[in-house]
């Protein structure tokens, strides 16, 4: 009696850990959105070799197999990977596998993927706020877009980037980055960075100038009215008094 219910015990404990091991593999998961599907597939994977499951990922399991309970579960855990607003797309896939296939087959190079990745590349333009930090998007975005079909050498890359920043906002910056012949992507970040400094010195400045501006002169505070008592103004310009 005492064994089996040592056995039951261990079984619980297992099954806890299990399920704890699927819950933190899953919450990894970078949630698909209809743009991010190389982003979701690394994580998807991951999270299936986490779980020691990938090969869930590998072939379709048939009814009676003795992991098919598994199976239809983590099926239900790949569905709520999805953004509930594009969640209608997938309901006619049944199992992990086919899922995982069709997502796998949509991502593979093709013409059709490379002009869906190079509009998005070219409409990422600076909206504000740090340089630096919209410079490592967009180097993102580079990275996901070389294939086949699209490859970007450095001079191609500074190029676009620097054809993405808003005139006449950044002219100067501009002309001062087309002026410069060894230029690289490593060297656009470094300018980038001083580019924020400058912008933040800037605002700053403004800023103090206009608190400056805001303080009340000298001879305001010395100007006293005997009659109202009241600082800005003498006696005889006293409004009261007239």
């Amino acid at each position: 009696m005492a064994t089996s219910t040592t056995q039951s015990n261990d079984n619980n404990i297992q099954s806890l850990m299990k399920q704890f091991m699927e819950i933190f593999a899953f919450n990894q998961v970078i949630k698909y959105d209809g743009t991010n599907i190389n982003k979701w597939i690394i994580s998807v994977r991951s999270a299936f070799q986490m779980c020691e499951k990938e090969h869930f990922l590998c072939d379709e399991l048939p009814i009676g197999h003795h992991e098919y309970y598994d199976y239809q579960r983590y099926f239900g855990l790949l569905m709520f990977t999805f953004e509930p607003k594009i969640l209608q797309r997938f309901v006619h896939l049944k199992t992990v596998f086919q899922l995982w296939d069709h997502m796998v087959r949509f991502e593979q190079d093709s013409l059709a993927t490379s002009v869906r990745k190079f509009t998005k590349l070219i409409g990422t333009k600076y909206d504000g706020g740090k340089l630096c930090h919209w410079f490592e998007r967009l180097t993102a975005q580079f990275e996901d877009i070389e294939s086949e079909w699209l490859h970007f050498n450095e001079k191609t890359r500074c190029t676009i980037t620097i054809s993405l920043l808003p005139r006449p906002q950044f002219d100067h910056l501009i002309d001062r980055l087309t002026s410069i012949e060894s230029l690289s992507m490593m060297v656009l970040m470094n300018i980038f960075i001083d580019e924020d400094k400058n912008m933040k010195t800037g605002s700053t400045k403004c800023a103090d100038n206009q608190f400056v501006n805001k303080k009340p002169s000298l001879s305001s505070k010395r100007n006293k009215c005997g009659y109202c008592k009241r600082n800005g103004h003498n006696t005889d310009e006293c409004y009261k008094r007239l």
